[in-house]
This record gives C-alpha cells, structure tokens and sequence, in this order.
C-alpha cells in the first residue's frame, strides 16, 4: 500500500513524524506532498488589532513610568547628598546630575503627553489605565524644590524629548506592520 494515496488518514503526530524524515533525506516532492495535504481548519477569534494596541499601549506605559521614576529617584539621591555636601567640586557635580536628571524627567512627561495626544489619548488617563500616577504631591514639591537650589538647571532636554517620543512613535507604528 502507497502511503501517498493515504495522506488525508495521517494523523498529526505520524504527519509530523513522515515530515522530518523526508526534510532528513531532503526529499522536497514528500515534503510538499505532506504539507501541500494537511487538513484546513477554520477559526474565529476577535480582532487582534486592538489587543495588539492595548500590549503595546500598555508596555509604553509602563516605560515611560520606569525611566521617568528611575531620573527622579536620581535626582532625588544626588539632591540629598547635596544638601550635606561640603566639597565645592563635589557639590557641582551632583548639581550637574541633579539637573540631568531633572531635565529628562521633564523630557520623558512631554515626550509621553505629545505621544498620548497624538493617538487622541489623555496622558493622565494612559498613565492611570496601567495604575500609574505620575503628579503626586512629593513629586511636585521636588521639582519646585530642585527649581529654586541654585546651580541647577531644571530646564527640559528638548533633543532627549524628541528621542523618546520618536521611540514611542516607532513602537506604535509597528502595530501597523503586524498582519
């Protein structure tokens, strides 16, 4: 008996099995033979393009809170230290991270509030969506704090801005590549 006039009885397992000997030999007429007769199934599912946009929505959100906690949390460590500095050099240097820090933590708010507005969503409203609160009162007391200590510069990095919002852009986008 021919196993070719027998293909539709295969089952998984021995499909599976007749396949990887013949991709063994290189024998690509059984291959397309086994492939080529595979059962078709149908399904149904719900659109995956929005359960893509929520993955994806999600995990920017989720960036976005890190990076921006971790510039604070730098900008609060090297503020601390500085309070009790006593060295001139040393106490410039952590004014120089302080103010890194404080200006890409206001690069990452207005790069994810340009990103948000530019796909019609509130940023408070994304942040909230994955349980994040970005504007709290110790926060805001930081940074009009980091304002007033002098030799700090609280200005935002307008190019670093730029950068993580094209970074969300292109993550973004990529949904559309996604079939």
């Amino acid at each position: 008996m021919k196993i070719e006039k027998h293909y539709d009885a295969l089952s998984i397992s021995e499909r599976f099995s007749l396949s990887l000997e013949a991709f063994a030999r290189l024998d690509l007429i059984e291959i397309d033979r086994l492939q080529g007769t595979l059962p078709t199934l149908n399904y149904r599912t719900t659109d995956m393009r929005y359960w893509r946009r929520l993955q994806i929505f999600t995990t920017l959100a989720l960036m976005h809170g890190v990076w921006r906690n971790q510039a604070f949390k730098r900008a609060l460590m090297a503020s601390t230290v500085l309070d009790v500095c006593e060295d001139p050099g040393t106490a410039e240097a952590l004014a120089a991270g302080v103010s890194k820090s404080v200006s890409r933590l206001l690069a990452y708010d207005a790069a994810w509030d340009a990103f948000c507005e530019s796909i019609g969503i509130d940023p408070k409203i994304g942040l909230q969506s994955v349980s994040l609160e970005m504007d709290g009162p110790i926060e805001s007391m930081m940074l009009d704090a980091w304002t007033g200590i002098e030799g700090i510069d609280c200005d935002m990095d307008e190019s670093f801005r730029d950068e993580v919002l094209e970074l969300y852009r292109l993550r973004w986008h990529s949904i559309d590549k996604i079939n």
